[in-house]
């Protein structure tokens, strides 16, 4: 995978790529059932692990973060989460299914107004697949490595975003 595509040019058939692709050090997969607590979207939990993913991102190499996908455990490791293939995503688990109202540009103020210093090089982009007889977005988020010098997150600031 090029970790070094930016998020603009990602398109569905590099989502399908990843299927049995892993988790690593610079690729982050982040599931819709991860933002329900209490059987609700918590905008704060939301915004506090996609803060954190993202300057951990910009404190290293740089990265990839798709949020909204669908991961199974790998059989031969309990502890590694695998992209599954989209044709076998489940439309319960989608954001639309799960009421997680979020959009391309929530998502990207969202990580600027949380983070400083205020990052350079953070892609955003949505993406809309086919999942059973609806639809599921997802969010590829590209994080280049920073030169600013180490980024860290503030409080979750998301009612300043609605």
């Amino acid at each position: 995978m090029n970790t070094e595509k930016p998020a603009s040019l990602w398109a569905i058939s590099d989502i399908e790529e990843l299927a049995g692709t892993g988790e690593g050090p610079y690729l982050e997969f982040k599931k819709p059932s991860e933002f329900i607590e209490k059987g609700v979207f918590s905008r704060e939990g939301f915004t506090i692990q996609l803060t954190e993913t993202v300057s951990a991102f910009l404190n290293s190499d740089g990265g990839v973060i798709i949020v909204g996908v669908q991961t199974e455990r790998d059989l031969r490791d309990k502890k590694v989460e695998l992209m599954k293939p989209l044709a076998t995503w489940s439309p319960e688990q989608t954001l639309e299914h799960l009421k997680i109202p979020l959009t391309e540009s929530q998502v990207r103020d969202l990580i600027h107004s949380n983070i400083m210093p205020k990052p350079l090089g953070v892609e955003v982009q949505a993406l809309i697949a086919p999942v059973g007889d609806s639809t599921a977005t997802m969010f590829v988020i590209t994080v280049a490595r920073s030169s600013l010098g180490a980024h860290c997150c503030q409080s979750a600031k998301w009612d300043t975003l609605a």
